[in-house]
């Protein structure tokens, strides 16, 4: 149980009604009982579950998906005003091939990203358990390498990218072809959420990303562009549905504390919880 999984710790679940699964062993309602499997486990539970009979979720079981909401959120503005969150979403949300993988960095990504309904087929990969970031530019090169009929979407803070941006070459080198946003908002936006809003430790180097993939030896394969507007962004993702064979890198501007809305309300009960200001 983390923060980033559990609303701040708001979860409350009762230890008498709690099934806890870990990778050699379980705990229910208290009780340890070891060298039980995760799978053993799961397969015991799902077992028992459908004894229960209970109702299928919309288009479970069947050829149907579910209808796709829309995306979410306030006024996305102009097409030639200012790149926001919310416009950058609704664009990579339309632009999400069928079947594709969508990958998103914990940070604004992944708090973007996991309210995106999703095409048919399609999967989502992101770790807010361990917050670990740096670990999508290498996961998307895992998913590239395991599905390569599958494009993969991967949407990453700046931050986060330079950790290892050196992955891009890697990508080359094995001529894969994703689509890599790069959200640059003038460094670590979750953390200036939570605490630290003009912190000097909050702050980043200023790349120039879209000069990236030539530095790490990418030459033809790949594609950039660097978009500060709605109307940019959707050229950009056009171009990007006209080479599936290249690698298509995105640098998308946007305001420095501009966040999703998750975000920040979660962001403001972590705050609380630290209790910074005592």
């Amino acid at each position: 149980m983390t923060d980033t999984v559990t609303g701040g710790f708001t979860h409350h679940f009762p230890a008498g009604r709690t099934i806890e699964l870990r990778p050699g062993r379980a705990t229910v309602r208290g009780a340890e009982f070891a060298g039980v499997t995760m799978a053993d486990a799961l397969a015991t539970l799902t077992a028992l579950v459908r004894e229960l009979r209970l109702p299928e979720p919309a288009g479970h079981g069947t050829s149907e998906a579910p209808t796709a909401a829309p995306v979410a959120g306030p006024n996305r503005g102009a097409a030639d005003g200012p790149l926001t969150q919310d416009a950058l979403w609704a664009a990579v949300g339309a632009f999400l091939p069928p079947a594709g993988v969508l990958v998103a960095e914990q940070g604004t990504a992944f708090f973007g990203a996991q309210e995106l309904p999703l095409p048919r087929d399609a999967r989502f990969v992101g770790q807010p358990m361990w917050g670990s970031i740096g670990y999508t530019l290498p996961a998307t090169l895992g998913t590239q390498l395991a599905a390569p009929d599958r494009r993969s979407v991967l949407v990453i803070g700046d931050g986060s990218l330079q950790l290892t941006a050196q992955e891009l070459g890697t990508l080359a080198r094995y001529g894969l072809s994703p689509v890599v946003v790069v959200i640059n908002n003038d460094g670590y936006t979750v953390e200036r959420a939570i605490h630290g809003a003009t912190a000097p430790y909050n702050d980043i180097a200023a790349w120039d990303y879209t000069a990236l993939p030539a530095a790490f030896g990418a030459g033809d394969h790949c594609v950039t562009r660097r978009v500060t507007t709605p109307a940019e962004l959707a050229d950009a993702f056009r171009l990007a549905t006209d080479t599936p064979d290249r690698l298509v890198l995105i640098e998308a501007v946007l305001p420095r504390d501009d966040a999703p809305e998750l975000l920040t309300a979660l962001a403001g009960r972590f705050a609380e919880q630290n209790d910074y200001g005592n």
